[in-house]
């Protein structure tokens, strides 16, 4: 439900709109004539970045994704949202991993809530990778999504977004064939037990997220795409905490195959310290050697 605001509280909202004209939106949809005939097939249920509504403009085919503002703080997080959404809107519009943003919808005037984010729609059939990983997959089988998000995660990074958290869960698929990352935060995630297991070093002492950080969670997430498991799976938050901290690695599977063995090198070296990760780009290089000599002597491309 929307909360009332005062005449100054809306004044000051359209000030920081003013400065995001060219991405505000606002005059070319209407966000009830958006959701008013939306039916269940016309959503998308993109598991921790919660549920899209698609519709049609013309030839095009968009997605309105919903940011919730604090009540609070709605200035400080509506100039926060703003500045992402123009950092996402300057990555290549055809970048094959992260669905183009064309802007944003929102009224100072009857609802300080709520930021309404508009996305192009990539039709598939969309899920994310820790469902994918449930079904037990070759590891080959996951290369495409992790070549894919690594080529996402550094569109990000070169726009100087950070990502919150870097998960399974917040990795979306295609037709469990290629990585989408989206870029939005995904507070949601906070809420699971096991989030502090992905968890890097320095997240303990600093309050915010790095790109640093990022490499860390990366490295995680192919540890998962490796063992199909969490990392430090059979241990306590607590006991995971420590770990971390004292740079502990997660234990190698006992069986890996020569390309598990090639993933693994790049799992130990985003676990290094801070100053001496790679940069995506860097494993990106790595990733491309792996496919390759591992596909492209089969005459194929993961």
């Amino acid at each position: 439900m929307s909360c009332q605001q005062t005449p100054q509280a809306q004044e000051i909202l359209k000030d920081i709109l003013d400065n995001y004209n060219d991405l505000n939106l606002s005059n070319n949809y209407r966000i009830k004539d958006i959701t008013k005939y939306t039916a269940e097939r016309n959503m998308e249920d993109l598991g921790r970045y919660g549920f899209t509504h698609t519709f049609s403009d013309k030839d095009n085919v968009l997605m309105l994704k919903t940011l919730r503002l604090s009540w609070d703080e709605t200035k400080s997080e509506l100039k926060s949202a703003c500045d992402l959404v123009r950092k996402l809107h300057h990555i290549d519009k055809n970048h094959e991993n992260v669905p183009h943003i064309r802007g944003f919808l929102f009224d100072p005037n009857t609802d300080r809530e709520y930021l309404r984010l508009i996305f192009d729609y990539i039709p598939g059939q969309w899920s994310d990778l820790s469902k994918f990983l449930k079904e037990n997959p070759p590891s080959e089988k996951l290369f495409p999504i992790i070549l894919g998000a690594a080529r996402g995660l550094e569109a990000m990074h070169d726009k100087e977004i950070v990502l919150d958290w870097i998960l399974p869960k917040t990795i979306i698929t295609l037709n469990k064939e290629k990585a989408l990352i989206l870029g939005v935060p995904t507070k949601s995630v906070e809420k699971d037990p096991t989030i502090i297991h992905w968890s890097a070093p320095e997240a303990f002492r600093e309050s915010n997220p790095s790109i640093n950080s990022n490499v860390w969670q990366f490295g995680m997430v192919l540890y998962a795409c490796i063992s199909k498991k969490i990392p430090y799976h059979g241990v306590r938050p607590f006991e995971a905490c420590i770990r971390i901290q004292n740079y502990q690695k997660p234990e190698a599977p006992s069986k890996m195959t020569p390309f598990e063995d090639k993933l693994w090198e790049i799992c130990e070296k985003c676990w290094s310290k801070p100053d001496g990760r790679p940069t995506m780009s860097d494993i990106i290089e790595s990733l491309v050697s792996i496919n390759d000599e591992f596909f492209l002597e089969n005459n194929g491309t993961a």
